[in-house]
């Protein structure tokens, strides 16, 4: 099965309807949901989505909002190997390198993310939602 990696901005897409791009995120997430794909995420991602979250939709609400994700999310772990490897790579996003290596060491062979250029363009194919709602995965 495909293993496909969620940048936390497809998260938050999600989770607080953000137009216009909630509808092609929620699509990747729904290929996840009825077991087409493989999703993953790390706990950083959620860690970000419930503090920005819970501005908006309330502590208790975000928190009930993350508890249904992380039913149908893999968790990509983070250690010391994806934090060296992120501290020494030449990129212009720290956060995005830890999800990177997170997502490599996971065996994922897609990001889904809407910031494409943060990511380094070999090793895992970095796509948008919108350009991975195109593909046809077997």
């Amino acid at each position: 099965m495909t293993r496909v990696f969620l940048d936390t901005n497809v998260l938050l897409d999600v989770l607080l309807h953000r137009e216009p791009f909630v509808h092609d995120s929620a699509h990747v997430l729904n290929r996840g949901f009825k077991g087409e794909i493989a999703l993953y995420s790390t706990p950083l991602s959620f860690s970000t989505c419930m503090f920005v979250a819970r501005k908006m939709l309330g502590y208790a609400n975000a928190l009930e909002a993350l508890k249904i994700l992380e039913h149908h999310i893999n968790v990509a772990t983070m250690d010391s190997t994806q934090l060296h490897e992120a501290l020494y790579a030449v990129a212009p996003d720290f956060e995005d390198m830890l999800q990177y290596y997170a997502a490599l060491a996971a065996g994922c062979s897609h990001i889904v993310t809407r910031n494409e250029r943060h990511f380094p363009q070999s090793g895992i194919i970095v796509l948008s939602p919108t350009d991975f709602m195109q593909l046809s995965l077997e």
